[in-house]
């Protein structure tokens, strides 16, 4: 028959385990999307998961209300969805299975769809470039779509849904 732990190893384990705890915790949110002083962009909704890189391969959920810093890259799942309002006041909604780098007032979509809502915009604020691997895709009207496929045929569709936007799209497809 084998003997209780003695209190002192007790209290032992349980201050290891704090001090993980707490190492864990600084670990994952020192540089997390809340850590700059200045967001580029707040998560207003997150449905599923939706994902920040804080390091090499590391990945933190985000939730709604947190500051997103510029540089900052998001990404959603299978089945996940994001808005997040830009400081300029434009709010983008970030599909299922997408990934997104805040860049200052810009937004570079690496893969997946970004829908933009640009009515809110504040008067004076530069207009949101959507840039991806085959184009820049610049607001000139308030609502646009963008989808980045690099598999798709063809890998970069834009829908405008009010008015028109401005593209300059490098259009290769040499394999």
């Amino acid at each position: 028959m084998q003997n209780p732990p003695s209190p002192r190893k007790l209290l032992l384990l349980l201050a290891a385990l704090m001090l993980a705890a707490v190492g864990f915790s600084w670990f994952t949110f020192r540089n997390g999307p809340t850590s700059h002083p200045t967001p580029a962009a707040v998560v207003e909704r997150a449905a599923g998961r939706v994902e920040v890189l804080i390091g090499k391969g590391y990945w933190r959920q985000v939730l709604p209300g947190e500051g997103v810093a510029k540089g900052i890259v998001l990404r959603t799942l299978k089945g996940a969805e994001a808005s997040f309002r830009m400081t300029g006041g434009a709010v983008a909604r970030l599909g299922a299975d997408s990934r997104a780098q805040l860049v200052a007032t810009d937004i570079r979509l690496e893969q997946g769809a970004l829908d933009v809502d640009a009515s809110g915009v504040q008067p004076g604020s530069p207009p949101l470039d959507v840039r991806t691997p085959f184009g820049t895709i610049r607001q000139a009207g308030p609502r646009f779509e963008v989808r980045c496929d690099q598999v798709a045929n063809p890998p970069l569709r834009v829908r405008v849904r009010e008015r028109d936007v401005a593209a300059a799209v490098a259009v290769s497809f040499e394999r």
